[in-house]
């Protein structure tokens, strides 16, 4: 399928604006893992944003549909933790993912909406006075290091 005229200005300027807006959240989320000023860790397939890397550089006219993290996600967390939520899933061991902020999990739920929300024990989900639920850092979170997430690059 080819796009023409005004529909391919709207593609692209579309394309544009949201691979702008990712880099400038990225930017501040190296920012501050560099300050450590993190606020706790969300996951996201790298199947999926690879999918999104094609659409916002152009290889490909198609969004990327809604995030599935199903493949990266264990089916609940452990009763033993103290954030546990139906609702936020712990990352599967070895899975192929990347680690980004709050805000770019926000960032890209509005736009593509989908999930599971994979994140660490420091993210809860709070409910908003009846208008829905909102992500939010625990400060008890303590920053551990690991090495089994891929370092977002867009080539």
């Amino acid at each position: 399928r080819r796009v023409h005229g005004e529909e391919r200005s709207r593609l692209e300027t579309r394309q544009r604006t949201e691979l702008d807006r990712f880099m400038e959240l990225y930017s501040q989320y190296q920012a501050d893992s560099t300050s450590n000023n993190s606020r706790g860790r969300v996951y996201l397939s790298m199947s999926w944003f690879g999918e999104w890397e094609r659409f916002v550089k152009g290889r490909s006219i198609d969004p990327p549909g809604p995030i599935h993290n199903s493949t990266i996600s264990e089916p609940n967390r452990s009763e033993h933790s103290t954030n546990a939520s139906p609702t936020v899933r712990s990352l599967r061991r070895n899975a192929h993912c990347a680690e980004i902020s709050v805000e770019i999990w926000k960032f890209f739920q509005s736009i593509y909406g989908g999930g599971p929300l994979v994140a660490d024990d420091s993210i809860v989900l709070t409910s908003q006075g009846g208008q829905g639920d909102e992500l939010n850092p625990s400060t008890q979170w303590d920053r551990r290091s690991g090495d089994r997430n891929t370092q977002l690059k867009l080539l």
